[in-house]
């Protein structure tokens, strides 16, 4: 990809430099909401082990009979959200893509000298992440053959990465996770840790790069992308209410505007709300199967 090459195209056929002005910084405000979100992630308010995972960093050691390699992880729960949050980085077709958002940047700094540092993080993105170099260019390489069946197999630790990424979270890719099959779920997990770091801390490098431009007003975004909530903290949700009630079945409102129907009553005082105090929004009977058990789960 060549930095700023995007193309908005209209109806008759035309580009202007305001339609793609437009492109670039839609690509950059959508990088800064999504940025945001990952640098809220608990794995990145530590950035020195963040830097840890996102360079592979083991232990080589020898406890007395054999020699060892280690490595410390965190939890598959924590790396899979993270995972969740970086996703549309890693998606081309998304608005923000990660090498769309350094074209985004070229194109804003074409006539400044930091469009170099530019060009050489989109050399390094691609060099760690772009999967068409995943078969050739590897950080290390697992063979594995299993006794039992005699079932065999050579991947890259980028290939195994992304079979966790996409055949074990966030799709259920059905040729990634057979290819990766014979590894088993823990070394396809353990490959993916140092890319999703890498992800990670990439985001929130450049997100610093993109305020510092902003403050600096070498590019011009919308503010509210530096300040519209990204993480929803609460998990209590209380909001002050005005209460009606109706036999099951009755029509609401149609309309925000529109008064209540016949049939609904509004409460009033606390009496009025006695055997209310905990509802549901799906009936009893909603969760039971046909028999009256608990849905498999449960």
């Amino acid at each position: 990809m060549a930095l700023g090459d995007a193309r908005a195209v209209r109806d008759d056929g035309t580009v202007t430099t305001h339609d793609i002005d437009a492109v670039h910084r839609a690509r950059l405000e959508a990088f800064v909401l999504r940025a945001r979100r990952i640098a809220a992630h608990s794995m990145a308010q530590d950035l020195d082990q963040l830097r840890r995972l996102a360079g592979a960093e083991f232990h080589f050691g020898f406890d007395g009979v054999a020699h060892f390699v280690e490595w410390k992880l965190p939890p598959e729960e924590a790396t899979e959200s993270a995972a969740a949050r970086v996703r549309p980085l890693l998606l081309q077709g998304d608005d923000c893509y990660y090498a769309n958002v350094l074209a985004a940047l070229g194109y804003f700094l074409r006539d400044h000298p930091e469009r170099g540092n530019v060009r050489e993080a989109l050399r390094v993105w691609q060099a760690r992440v772009d999967e068409p170099k995943v078969s050739t260019d590897a950080g290390y390489i697992v063979q594995i053959k299993d006794e039992s069946t005699g079932e065999e197999g050579s991947m890259s630790d980028r290939q195994l990465a992304l079979a966790w990424i996409y055949g074990d979270v966030v799709h259920h890719d059905a040729d990634r996770r057979a290819g990766a099959r014979v590894f088993g779920v823990g070394e396809r997990y353990r490959a993916a840790v140092p890319l999703v770091a890498f992800v990670m801390l990439n985001a929130v490098r450049l997100l610093g790069v993109v305020r510092s431009l902003q403050e600096r007003q070498l590019i011009s975004l919308d503010d509210v992308v530096f300040t519209e909530e990204v993480i929803a903290l609460e998990t209590t949700f209380r909001v002050e209410a005005t209460a009606y009630v109706a036999e099951v079945g009755t029509p609401p409102p149609s309309s925000i505007n529109d008064q209540w129907p016949g049939g609904w009553r509004k409460l009033n005082g606390p009496e009025s709300a006695e055997g209310l105090a905990t509802g549901r929004v799906m009936p009893d009977d909603s969760v039971t199967t046909e028999e009256g058990q608990p849905p498999l789960g449960t």
